[in-house]
C-alpha cells in the first residue's frame, strides 16, 4: 500500500460532534511549537499540538470516545503516537518540512482532516510530490516510510488534523 484516501470516514453525526468539540472547547490545552522541525533550523510554519497518546500512555483523554472509534476503524492493533496538529492561516511563505514521524517496520501514518482548507498534505513517493486536499472527515493512510509535509493554508483561520502513528 502506497497510500489510501477514505472520504466520510466517520458517520456524519459523530464527525460533527467531534469537530464542534475540538474546535470550541476552551479548556483544550494546545501547546505552541515554533517550528515543525524540532531543531527549528528551517523556516517552517509554527503550529500547536495536543498529544492524546505518546510513550505508551494516554496524555489527554477528553476526546477518547471519538478517538477510540477512529482507532477501531483504522484496525489499529497498537498505537505509537496520536495527536492533533493545529496551524493558523498565514500569508508568510514557509518551507515544506519533509519528514517521517516514525520509521518502525510495518507501521502506518494516518492523517484525519477536521476542516476544509487549502493546506494540502504532500507525500513524496518515488521523488514525486503528491498533494492530498485537506477535506473534512477525510482519512489519509500511508506507510510510515513515506516522507510527508504539511502544506500552509490561507483560507481558514485554523487547520486541524489528527496525526496517528500505529501498527
Amino acid at each position: 500500500m502506497k497510500y489510501k484516501i477514505i472520504d466520510n470516514f466517520l458517520e456524519p453525526k459523530l464527525f460533527k460532534e467531534f469537530k464542534d468539540n475540538i474546535f470550541n472547547d476552551s479548556n483544550t490545552p494546545w501547546f505552541f511549537r515554533k517550528s515543525q522541525q524540532s531543531e527549528g533550523v528551517i523556516k517552517t510554519n509554527p503550529w500547536f499540538s495536543l498529544c492524546f497518546f505518546n510513550e505508551f500512555k494516554n496524555d489527554f483523554r477528553a476526546f477518547d470516545m471519538y478517538l477510540n472509534e477512529i482507532y477501531k476503524k483504522l484496525d489499529c492493533k497498537s498505537l505509537i503516537n496520536s495527536r492533533a496538529n493545529l496551524t493558523i492561516a498565514s500569508r508568510i511563505k514557509f518551507n515544506l518540512y519533509w519528514h517521517n514521524d516514525y520509521l518502525y517496520k510495518n507501521s502506518k501514518t494516518a492523517i484525519f482532516y477536521l476542516n476544509n482548507t487549502d493546506g494540502n498534505t504532500f507525500l513524496k513517493i518515488n521523488n514525486k510530490k503528491i498533494g492530498i486536499e485537506c477535506v473534512e472527515n477525510r482519512m489519509l493512510i500511508f506507510s510510515s516510510d513515506i516522507k510527508h509535509a504539511a502544506g500552509q493554508h490561507t483560507n481558514a483561520v485554523r487547520r486541524i488534523v489528527l496525526n496517528i502513528n500505529y501498527f
